[in-house]
C-alpha cells in the first residue's frame, strides 16, 4: 500500500495504468467503467461501473498496478481525480478539483475543474440555513459579512434580510469571481 503524506494528496498512479483500466461512464454512479475484465474470475465485466462509495458519498477506486521495477502498488483515489484526469490532462501543481454544482457524487467531466483551496473554500455552503452570511445590524436592520483569508468583508446595512442576501451574493460574485457560492435569494 502507498504511504500519503499528511496534509497532501498522493500523486496518482501512471496515466498509462489509469486509462487502461478507466473509461469515464457519465451513467455510471462513480463517473468510470471498467475498461477491461477484472477479479480472479472475472467477475466484474468490461463496461460495468467502477468503484464504491464512501460513507460521505465521494465515489473511489482502488487502483493495483507494478511498476517498471516489479514493485507492486495498491491506491486508493477518489473517481473524481481519475475522471479529471481522463478528461482534462494532469492536474496543476497544488490544485484540488472542486465540483462546481458542490455535488461530491456528481462526477461528470463537465463538473470538475482545478482550483485552489482557498477557490475551492468559496465554493462551499456556508452561514444560514439559506447559505447566506447575513446577521442583524443596530436599529432592526440586516448586514452580511464573510472572510477571504484574513480580511472580513461587510456589506452596509440594509433595512431587510433579504435585500442584505442580495448585497452579499453581489458582492461574492465580485470578489470570488466564478467560484462565488450564492444560494437562490428567498423570503424567511
Amino acid at each position: 500500500m502507498t504511504t500519503r503524506i499528511p496534509g497532501k494528496a498522493l500523486p496518482l498512479p501512471p496515466g498509462d495504468v489509469l486509462r487502461r483500466l478507466y473509461r469515464i461512464d457519465i451513467d455510471s454512479p462513480s463517473g468510470l467503467a471498467w475498461n477491461e475484465d477484472r477479479g480472479k474470475r472475472k467477475r466484474v465485466k468490461e463496461g460495468a461501473p467502477a468503484g464504491s462509495a464512501q460513507s460521505q458519498g465521494r465515489w473511489q477506486v482502488m487502483v493495483r498496478w507494478v511498476d517498471e521495477a516489479g514493485k507492486e502498488h495498491l491506491q486508493r483515489i477518489y473517481s473524481s481525480r481519475v475522471v479529471y484526469f481522463l478528461h482534462h490532462g494532469e492536474l496543476p501543481e497544488g490544485a484540488l478539483i472542486d465540483h462546481i454544482d458542490g455535488d461530491h457524487q456528481n462526477n461528470h467531466p463537465d463538473n470538475l475543474r482545478a482550483c485552489t483551496l482557498q477557490q475551492n473554500l468559496w465554493n462551499r455552503h456556508r452561514g444560514d440555513k439559506d447559505g447566506h452570511n447575513v446577521f442583524p445590524s443596530a436599529g432592526g436592520m440586516w448586514h452580511g459579512r464573510f472572510n477571504i483569508g484574513d480580511e472580513t468583508y461587510q456589506t452596509e446595512p440594509f433595512k431587510s434580510r433579504l435585500a442584505a442576501r442580495h448585497a452579499t451574493n453581489k458582492l461574492r460574485r465580485e470578489l470570488h469571481g466564478e467560484f462565488a457560492k450564492v444560494e437562490p435569494l428567498r423570503k424567511r
